[in-house]
């Protein structure tokens, strides 16, 4: 018989519950939006409106951390940002910055 693999986490969304106060939604591979959503809002004294918010922040960044994954094949970070997909910053020896033409007014 075999074991069965355990759920992956798919995205960590931080939340600012005020001052001094972050809470961190974990969402793992196969779960549903709408129960974490309204699991969170109901442990932290929010309303029906929080929660719907939080259903559809959650299924937004599902989206998009799929979109990250299906293109490259890695795991974005918590950002939601993938490695191959950042791009560095020029420093100042090579930066590519657009020319000015000659006559062009701006």
């Amino acid at each position: 018989m075999r074991s069965k693999r355990p759920a992956r986490e798919l995205l960590r969304i931080s939340i600012d519950m005020g001052p001094g106060d972050s809470q961190t939604i974990r969402v793992m591979e196969g779960e549903d939006p709408k129960r974490i959503a309204e699991a969170f809002a109901e442990r932290h004294g929010l309303g029906d409106g929080a929660a719907n918010v939080l259903e559809a922040q959650i299924r937004s960044n599902i989206e998009v951390s799929e979109s990250f994954n299906d293109k490259s094949g890695q795991q974005p970070n918590e950002y939601g940002e993938n490695s191959q997909h950042q791009d560095k910053a020029p420093s100042k020896d090579n930066a590519s910055y657009p020319r000015a033409e000659e006559g062009a007014e701006y």
